[in-house]
C-alpha cells in the first residue's frame, strides 16, 4: 500500500486486532503486524479489559478503539469510542499522534466529562463606543457572539480586534479599561447554568 506508484500513501489507516496478552502478542508475525498498523482494534465486554489493553497500547504508542463485535442487530451502539476530531478523515489521523487526548471509550460523550467555561455567549445590547474623543466613531455593533465550550484562546491577525475584544468582556465585568469607553456600554456575559 506504500507503493509510489499506487499514489495513495497518507490516505490510508490500517487497523489491527488486539489479541490479549498471551503468546500471540510475543510472535513475530504479530509484532510485524502491529508495527504496521496505525490503531489497534478491541472488542471486550469488560471495562477492566479495555483499561489494561488500553494503557498497554499506548506505551507502545498505538491508539486503541472499541469495536462492536455485534453478532446481532440488538448489539449494534452498545459499545463506545469517541474521538474528539473534525468528523473527516483529515481529523481521524489525529489519533495516531495524540491517543491518549483524542480517545476515550465510554459510554457516555466525554464532552460532558470536565468542566465547562463558565461563559457561553457574549451579548452586545448596543451600539458601545470603543475610543473615547476619536474623531471617527468606531463601534460595537449589537450582536451575539457564541462562545464554544471548548474555547481557550482567541486568535486573529495583527489589528482584527484581539485586545479590544477582550477590553469588552473586562468592562462587562466592571473593570477600567484601555480601550473601551464604558460610559455607553451594555454588554452581558452569559454563564452557563450549573447543573
Amino acid at each position: 500500500m506504500n507503493e509510489t506508484s499506487l499514489d495513495i500513501k497518507g490516505e490510508y489507516l490500517i487497523g489491527f486486532l488486539s489479541r490479549g496478552k498471551g503468546n500471540s502478542r510475543s510472535s513475530s508475525v504479530y509484532g510485524k503486524i502491529i508495527n504496521e498498523s496505525n490503531f489497534i482494534i478491541h472488542s471486550t465486554d469488560k471495562q477492566e479489559n479495555i483499561n489494561n489493553d488500553l494503557n498497554f497500547w499506548l506505551k507502545q504508542g498505538k491508539p486503541l478503539i472499541q469495536n462492536s463485535d455485534a453478532h446481532t442487530l440488538e448489539q449494534i451502539g452498545s459499545k463506545y469510542t469517541w474521538i474528539k476530531a473534525d468528523p473527516t478523515f483529515e481529523g481521524l489521523k489525529q489519533i495516531v499522534y495524540e491517543p491518549k487526548e483524542r480517545i476515550k471509550i465510554q459510554e457516555t460523550n466525554p464532552d460532558l466529562n470536565f468542566d465547562k467555561a463558565p461563559f457561553t455567549e457574549i451579548i452586545i445590547n448596543d451600539n458601545v463606543d470603543i475610543f473615547e474623543n476619536e474623531v471617527d466613531n468606531i463601534t460595537f455593533q449589537q450582536c451575539i457572539i457564541p462562545l464554544n465550550n471548548n474555547l481557550v484562546s482567541i486568535i486573529g491577525g495583527r489589528g482584527t480586534g484581539k485586545s479590544i475584544l477582550i477590553d469588552y468582556i473586562s468592562s462587562g465585568l466592571g473593570k477600567v479599561t484601555k480601550h473601551i469607553y464604558t460610559k455607553n456600554s451594555n454588554v452581558v456575559i452569559k454563564k452557563e447554568k450549573s447543573h
